[in-house]
């Protein structure tokens, strides 16, 4: 069987060089990895049974745990209680179809929860796309506690 990180490997190479043979897998990963880890937002990629594959630096510390500690589980433990179901809905409506990003309530701000329960302000969006009968979800994040603290602000300085 071959690692999570060759699947999202074989599974983007030909997306993002198509016409070009000379890319071996080997550059395909390093490039993939370079983009990924500076990324300044939090990106998780799920495998078909929605177990961590991917959990770059910002998703560390936007949710506060190392990579390690998240790798082969689920993204479950980052969602209330209250909104895991509306979150697993999401994520079947989303491997019902070929290839789709979606933003999750209109792109209004969700509840997430960092590693040691605390709930913040979120913004998510989710992507799903298959090859092969392989199926990859991405999941990217931003904080948005300072956004929520700059809104409050605004709207108490009007009332």
């Amino acid at each position: 069987m071959s690692s999570p990180n060759s699947q999202l490997t074989a599974y983007y190479r030909p997306v993002f060089w198509p016409e070009n043979p000379a890319v071996d897998e080997q550059t395909a990963r390093a490039l993939l990895n370079a983009v990924i880890v500076c990324e300044m937002d939090g990106v998780i990629v799920l495998d078909g049974q929605l177990r961590v594959v991917l959990f770059n630096h910002a998703a560390e510390i936007i949710f506060g745990c190392a990579a390690a500690d998240v790798l082969g589980g689920t993204i479950d433990r980052f969602v209330p209680q209250s909104a895991l179901g509306r979150h697993r809905e999401v994520m079947r409506q989303l491997a019902e179809r070929p290839s789709v990003c979606r933003r999750p309530d209109g792109g209004r701000l969700i509840t997430g929860l960092r590693a040691n329960g605390e709930p913040f302000p979120l913004e998510a969006s989710f992507s799903h796309a298959s090859a092969d009968g392989q199926h990859v979800f991405t999941v990217f994040v931003r904080d948005a506690t300072e956004r929520r603290e700059h809104e409050r602000a605004i709207e108490e300085s009007v009332h």
